[in-house]
Parts: C-alpha cells; structure tokens; sequence
C-alpha cells in the first residue's frame, strides 16, 4: 500500500465513525511520532486532516505536554502511517463491535 492509499485508509474510517483519540481503539496504545533527544511526540487525537500531537518528555513525572502541534497526514513518515492504519483498523472493529450491542 503507497502512502496516499494508506491515508485514504484512515481518512475512510475517519469520515464514517469520527475523530477519535488512540485509546479509544487500545488502552495500552502509544504511537510515537518522533523523538528528538529526550522529547517524544506522542499522537493524542486523530481528524480527518490531521493527527494533533504532544510533546512529552518520558523522564518527567508531569503527564503535561511541554508543546501540542499539528500534523498532516502526508507529513508523517511511513512507519508513522502503518502504525495509524493498524490503529484505524483496531477503532473500526471497536466501533462495529460497539454498534452490534
């Protein structure tokens, strides 16, 4: 699958279920965006147009981000967009298996 296809992907459960926030599909889900010497972007939130991100540093006790930003998805790299498929795939079986109760 080339990266528009997997962003088509995402897009596609996004526009039928909505935005969602990863643990919402997985409690123990953390997708990592990026590290840049002791800070992390970690996905919080995503949209149609975009993932909102939080930069954290790991080693802190304070579970407040140090910055928040956007990212498009054509901005992410390819592990990035496996990862986000994998995890659209995760909320579309939650969500139907929500909607079958």
């Amino acid at each position: 699958m080339n990266k528009e296809q997997k962003i088509a992907l995402i897009r596609g459960i996004i526009k039928v279920w909505g935005g969602f926030s990863p643990s919402e599909a997985d409690e123990t889900f953390g997708l990592c965006v990026g590290k840049l010497g002791n800070l992390v972007g970690m996905v919080e939130y995503l949209s149609m147009d975009c993932i909102d991100v939080s930069v954290f540093t790991p080693s802190s006790y304070s579970s407040d981000s140090l910055q928040d930003y956007t990212m498009k998805y054509e901005e992410a790299t390819d592990e990035v967009l496996d990862a986000l498929v994998s995890l659209c795939r995760k909320y579309n079986e939650v969500m139907l298996e929500q909607e079958e109760e």
